[in-house]
């Protein structure tokens, strides 16, 4: 089975995440099993100290060479110390924090800190946002709140990508803290590269269904992250190339653009990917054909100038083109691999995040 969905908490999902990927290739492995650290629950000798719920596997390939060989990918909930908070201060300008996942990838791991060293970056899964602080009990009720969730893992035995990675998409119920947000995630490896650009073969993407704001900048943050990354190039957190936090959510006008009314604003799209044509219905043949063009991922995102190569995990469709939520979306024969449309909104706010995961190979 490589299609996975029903309902669980944040940390159930981090678990679940971790565990999936260490299942589905040999090249996945847990530097931590048996350990006081990284256990993904309360046992962890850092739990309240330092972290909470946290896992960290390592991912490599005897087989390559310099920074294609090995990457170390930690999944964790946020820890904020003032207070001892599960949240993650994401803008440096004002205190808006998120609640969520924190995704962090480095190529060398320090087990004298245990902690992610050498080449560090990070991206953020948003399961809620807020301007304010968080007390205690809110963090513990985050922490159990419910979610459901659609997740495809590269890990059957019979699939040509098998051990590729995942993507997972969820919408948690209402929150006792800031803004709800149905969010997607995608850890993929590139099946080729168009050219050898020396960095790693994986390529990450988060995205969120809406955002409460506009604007921001990470300037003043120790701890940088971005919508996309590309192991080991530079992301876009440098606010004088155009800052992550400047692009919040995909709209059908343009990726990343925020949408018209009257916080609207004309941006670039998320740096490091592009999605050309989203996926639309035609209105003739039996059945209608839906076409697309499969996002680009590009070698450097912080200058978004080179692509490389495919996403093959995910892409965005049209609502109001013929696509509802729930549809199969398959590619032609000979291929079997299906895709199915979700389209979801958060408690926060009504705009959809409309995504088609992958569904069978």
């Amino acid at each position: 089975m490589a299609f996975y969905n029903g309902s669980t908490t944040l940390p159930g999902l981090l678990n679940m995440m971790a565990d999936k990927l260490i299942a589905s290739d040999s090249k996945f492995s847990n530097p931590y099993n048996s350990a006081s650290r990284y256990t993904g629950d309360a046992n962890d000798i850092d739990y309240g100290v330092t972290a909470y719920q946290r896992r960290v596997i390592k991912w490599e390939d005897p087989a390559k060479s310099g920074q294609e060989k090995t990457m170390y990918t930690v999944f964790q909930l946020p820890y904020w110390s003032t207070g001892n908070y599960s949240m993650f201060q994401f803008r440096g300008d004002v205190a808006w924090y998120m609640f969520g996942i924190e995704v962090i990838v480095s190529n060398t791991w320090d087990f004298n800190t245990h902690l992610p060293s050498g080449e560090v970056q990070r991206t953020l899964i948003f399961m809620a946002s807020y301007s304010g602080g968080m007390t205690s009990l809110q963090g513990t009720q985050l922490m159990s709140t419910n979610l459901a969730y659609w997740m495809w893992v590269d890990d059957d035995a019979l699939s040509p990508d098998k051990g590729n990675g995942l993507v997972v998409m969820f919408k948690p119920d209402a929150v006792t803290w800031g803004y709800p947000h149905t969010s997607c995630f995608n850890m993929e490896k590139l099946k080729t590269k168009d050219f050898s650009d020396g960095y790693s073969l994986w390529h990450f993407e988060s995205f969120w269904n809406a955002t409460p704001y506009v604007g921001g900048n990470q300037n003043a943050l120790t701890k940088k992250w971005a919508w996309v990354l590309h192991p080991w190039a530079m992301p876009a957190t440098d606010d004088t190339l155009g800052d992550a936090n400047d692009f919040h959510y995909i709209s059908q006008t343009w990726w990343g653009q925020r949408g018209a009314g009257t916080n609207a604003f004309s941006i670039e799209g998320i740096k490091g990917v592009d999605f050309p044509v989203w996926a639309a219905l035609s209105q003739g043949g039996s059945p209608p054909n839906v076409y697309f063009i499969k996002g680009i991922i590009h070698a450097e995102p912080r200058y978004n100038n080179k692509p490389i190569g495919t996403i093959h995990h995910c892409f965005p469709w049209r609502e109001g083109k013929g696509i509802i939520d729930q549809d199969i979306i398959s590619e032609p024969s000979p291929s079997t691999t299906k895709y199915v449309c979700l389209a979801k909104e958060s408690p926060y706010s009504s705009v959809k995040l409309p995504m088609a995961i992958k569904y069978a190979f």
